[in-house]
């Protein structure tokens, strides 16, 4: 079973999820098909990896492992030989998404027991965290420019948090939303300024 494929930042690659080892590892393909995938990392890993983000810039990608608890990691291929922690707490933490920077990423928790969208630094993930949503949400994406937090609401619809310099966040100001089903869209599409 392969499964949640996402882009390289040049389009040339797909990382995916496959069940075929051990655990579940994390693969990559030419999008062209040109090639036999090769493993990213995964086979060594205690924990089945669940979500990956192949981030637009940079070295690193991001995913979630889930065992007990869901946890998020990043790993920077051919540098790293373990995966580094970036949230590790008793809740839920799931879908990472590393801005177009690389100087922040988005995430959902489930700290104040229903999802909720928060944004770290990166990589000193510990130094600040801030909640982007107030009302239940899930699906983080960023904008193309980096200045917002696209996510869905509990209320289907699809919100929009600007992000300010500096790595702050007003306090739960929103650009606007509108409701997914008037236009039929059932899962969040990448999109913004």
């Amino acid at each position: 079973m392969n499964f949640r494929p996402t882009w390289s930042a040049d389009g040339r690659q797909i990382a995916f999820i496959s069940d075929r080892g051990p655990n579940y590892d994390v693969l990559v393909k030419p999008a062209d098909q040109g090639a036999q995938e090769t493993l990213l990392f995964g086979r060594a890993s205690e924990k089945p990896v669940w979500e990956v983000d192949f981030p637009k810039r940079g070295p690193w990608i991001l995913f979630r492992v889930e065992d007990r608890r869901s946890d998020i990691c990043a790993i920077r291929p051919g540098v790293d030989s373990v995966a580094i922690p970036l949230v590790v707490t008793g809740a839920v933490e799931r879908m990472p998404t590393l801005s177009p920077d690389g100087r922040g990423f988005a995430y959902v928790s489930y700290t104040t027991g229903r999802p909720e969208v928060y944004k770290r630094p990166f990589p000193e993930v510990n130094s600040a965290v801030w909640q982007v949503s107030t009302a239940g949400a899930s699906e983080p994406r960023w904008a193309h420019s980096g200045r917002e937090l696209l996510f869905h609401t509990e209320a289907r619809e699809l919100a929009s948090v600007p992000v300010t310099a500096g790595d702050a966040l007003p306090g739960g100001s929103r650009n606007g939303s509108f409701p997914l089903r008037t236009i039929g869209v059932p899962t969040l599409v990448a999109c913004g300024t």
